[in-house]
C-alpha cells in the first residue's frame, strides 16, 4: 500500500466498548488486524477491545539465551577438560561442584545477554523517525489508527462514525 492513508478515529475513554464494536466493523469491511492500531495513554486490555493476543517473540529469545549459554558452560567444563586432559592428584576430570557453578552462571549470562538485547531492539531506541501521533491522545482519549486505500477510505469512515468516533481524519506522520 504505498498509497495508503492512515486514518485515525478518537474515541473518549469512557466509550472503550463503542470502540470495540467499530473495530468489529472494520474487520466486517476486511481490514486486517495489522492495519489496525490502537493507542492510549490508560493501560487498555487487548482482551478489552477483541483484539488478537500478541505472541511476544522475547521470553522465546530469552530461552535461546540460556541454551545457549548452557551450551557455552557444557563445552568450558567437560569440552575443555576433555580435550586437554591433566591429572592433578586423583581428582576427577571433570568435578561436579565446579561444574554446575559455571554452568548455572554460563546459562544466566546468556539470559541476561539475549533479554538486554532483546529488549533494545524491541524498543528500539531512540525512536527518531515520525510517526503517527496525536496530542488529544494523551489527555482523555483513545486513537484508533487504520491503514487504508483510498477505495477503503470511504466506508472506513462510515464504520468509524457508526462505532462512536468523535473525530474522523487523515494522520499525518509528525515527530514527537
Amino acid at each position: 500500500m504505498s498509497d495508503a492513508n492512515v486514518l485515525m478515529g478518537t474515541f473518549e475513554v469512557e466509550e472503550l466498548e463503542r470502540m470495540a464494536d467499530a473495530l468489529d466493523k472494520l474487520r466486517a469491511l476486511g481490514i486486517s488486524d495489522r492495519a489496525m492500531s490502537v493507542i492510549s495513554a490508560l493501560p487498555v486490555s487487548t482482551h478489552i477491545m477483541g483484539r488478537p493476543t500478541i505472541r511476544p517473540w522475547l521470553p522465546r529469545l530469552s530461552i535461546g539465551g540460556g541454551v545457549l549459554g548452557f551450551l557455552i558452560g557444557v563445552f568450558l567444563t567437560i569440552g575443555t577438560p576433555s580435550l586437554y586432559t591433566v591429572w592433578v592428584g586423583g581428582q576427577p576430570i571433570i568435578p561436579p561442584p565446579p561444574t554446575f557453578i559455571v554452568l548455572y552462571e554460563c546459562t544466566m549470562l546468556g539470559v541476561i545477554i539475549f533479554t538486554f538485547l532483546g529488549l533494545l531492539w524491541l524498543l528500539a531506541l531512540p525512536t527518531l523517525a515520525p510517526t503517527h501521533y496525536d496530542s488529544a491522545l494523551s489527555d482523555d482519549s483513545v486513537g484508533l489508527f487504520v491503514e487504508v486505500s483510498p477505495e477503503q477510505e470511504g466506508p472506513v469512515r462510515e464504520a468509524l462514525a457508526a462505532g462512536g468516533a468523535h473525530d474522523i481524519l487523515v494522520s499525518k506522520r509528525r515527530p514527537l
